[in-house]
């Protein structure tokens, strides 16, 4: 069985140990009746109380990590005022049984438990429109099995009974005796849903914690009202199987809500640290130098920006080695691969610019190839980062259309680049709002919203395969397909998270991730979405390019 990753953490697995270890004691206290009957009726008549303000408290506390507006603060709300008309319910009980000779049934708490079951129910029924997943084929067995065995056993054990024996002189009693049963009914038919929803992680771990309590404050419920019914609830005083089959459940529900209140609390303020500091491998800017050789490898002519990089401007004639400053050899290797292989793509090349330093440059080239079959020269573009944005100002656009055409055909990858850069872009946005459906809903959530996203992939045929932590791999897909899916893959990621939460919270993280980014990358981010626009110039003019 796998551990969730919550125990990890030293406070839960701290405070987790500690409660369980005083549940179990409670647990062997009731099993060996140790004490006797009347210490038995005490402690599990006691302990309650403590519980259910502890429990309010932590409910509060996460209760107040929501944001106002989000769909989860709602679902809190509801599930906070439960627990707090219950421990109201607790101190009329507890103060019943301090200051009064004897408890009547039904008392004032009866009101307060009976009144809480409303916002519990609305809040968990909300809790289950939140969930985007539907149950599968297996979980929806499972709901109807363990929901109709319930249902079976309220009418069979409880409320044909009450029924039956219905006694107008007994109309107070009868009344919470079948509210409760109905009550309880509805709830746990919702709380199985939940129960059998929820699978691994985190966040499933603890709402199934949640799920446990109202589960056995249900088994209680029942258990109480058949024995109650029955003058079975500790008859004369003694602690009986059934009374203690009523009150343990019912003591452990405050515990399980605990753990699971203290599980969520935890994951919450949960730090993401990509979540708020995107990052993108920017498109550099290239100034594009273009030398023609011939069959003998000297240089037969080259583009005008040439002395932008290079010290000697007069090199036509002079070998292709000479023309870039490097040495015999390194120059006679990259013709010779032009020879054997027709191209050359992206050769990184250290060359001596015009102010004697070393300067990283990118060489991509074609071979010309006669009819014949025979070599006649190379058509080489040398791609070098630059700071200067007029360094192509003399390139024209016949030189520009050669630039595109030979890192388009000998396989630069300038397109990947490009790729890359949207790909962090819009990821940083999606991964942004995968969080924060985590946040709002836990794993069930993100893995819903990767579900979707998947969905959308496979219905427009991309062939993109959608992964838990990288969303996906931009050097697995085409520019262009690329360039269609990120946006739209970012409007249904959107789309899914409003319904979680709200449209306002999404917009507003949105900008809030925008707001990472500067005002460059955006302005490459539009310009780069466009088809055609793989190549940028270094050219202050911003001619058609």
């Amino acid at each position: 069985m796998e551990i969730p990753q919550i125990f990890s953490d030293p406070r839960f697995k701290k405070t987790t140990i500690i409660t369980a270890a005083i549940a179990l004691i409670y647990i062997l206290i009731n099993l060996f009746v140790v004490g006797g009957d009347q210490f038995l009726f005490n402690l599990n008549n006691s302990l309650n109380l403590p519980l259910a303000v502890i429990n309010s408290i932590a409910a509060f506390t996460v209760w107040r990590m929501m944001k106002p507006g989000a769909r989860n603060r709602f679902l809190w709300s509801g599930l906070l005022f439960g627990w707090v008309l219950w421990t109201l319910a607790e101190i009329i009980w507890t103060a019943y049984l301090l200051f009064a000779q004897e408890t009547p049934y039904p008392s004032p708490a009866d009101f307060f438990w009976i009144a809480g079951y409303v916002p519990m129910g609305i809040a968990l029924a909300a809790r289950i429109q939140t969930i985007p997943t539907k149950p599968t084929r297996y979980q929806n067995i499972l709901i109807l099995l363990f929901s109709a065995i319930t249902v079976a056993a309220t009418i069979v054990f409880i409320l044909i009974p009450v029924v039956r024996d219905f006694d107008s002189q007994h109309l107070l009693e009868s009344i919470p005796n079948l509210i409760y049963p109905v009550f309880d009914l509805i709830l746990v038919t919702i709380v199985w849903r939940l129960f059998f929803t929820y699978e691994k992680g985190d966040y499933g771990f603890a709402w199934r914690l949640l799920t446990l309590g109202f589960i056995l404050v249900t088994i209680s419920d029942f258990t109480f009202t058949y024995a109650e019914w029955n003058d079975l609830y500790y008859p004369d005083m003694q602690a009986n199987v059934i009374s203690r089959l009523a009150d343990v459940p019912y003591t452990l529900s405050y515990i399980m809500w605990f753990i699971g209140i203290n599980a969520l609390g935890l994951l919450l303020v949960k730090e993401h640290p990509a979540e708020m500091n995107p990052r993108v491998r920017l498109v550099r800017t290239y100034g594009h130098i273009l030398v023609y050789t011939k069959a003998d490898d000297t240089v037969m002519d080259f583009s005008p920006n040439f002395g932008n990089l290079f010290a000697d401007a007069e090199v036509k004639g002079k070998p292709f080695a000479d023309a870039l400053a490097i040495s015999q050899q390194e120059g006679n290797e990259i013709l010779q691969r032009l020879r054997e292989e027709g191209n050359i793509a992206d050769l990184r090349v250290r060359v001596r610019n015009r102010s004697g330093e070393l300067q990283d440059v990118r060489i991509s080239g074609l071979a010309i190839i006669n009819p014949q079959k025979g070599y006649v020269g190379a058509n080489i573009l040398l791609r070098t980062r630059v700071t200067d944005e007029s360094f192509d100002d003399a390139l024209d656009l016949s030189s520009k259309s050669i630039t595109r055409l030979l890192l388009e055909q000998s396989g630069s990858i300038v397109k990947a680049e490009i790729a890359q850069f949207l790909s962090d872009y819009y990821l940083s946005y999606i991964k942004s709002l995968m969080y924060m459906a985590q946040h709002e809903g836990g794993q069930i959530m993100s893995q819903s919203l990767l579900e979707k996203l998947q969905e959308i992939a496979n219905k427009h045929n991309w062939k993109i395969r959608i992964e838990p932590d990288i969303i996906l791999d931009s050097a697995d897909y085409s520019l262009d397909v690329l360039r269609n899916a990120l946006p739209m893959l970012l409007e249904a990621a959107k789309q899914l998270v409003s319904e979680v939460t709200s449209s306002e919270a999404v917009e507003a993280r949105m900008k809030e991730v925008g707001a990472g980014f500067s005002e460059i990358v955006h302005r490459d981010v539009a310009r780069y979405e466009k088809p055609g626009s793989e190549l940028g110039f270094a050219d202050h003019r911003k001619q058609t390019e």
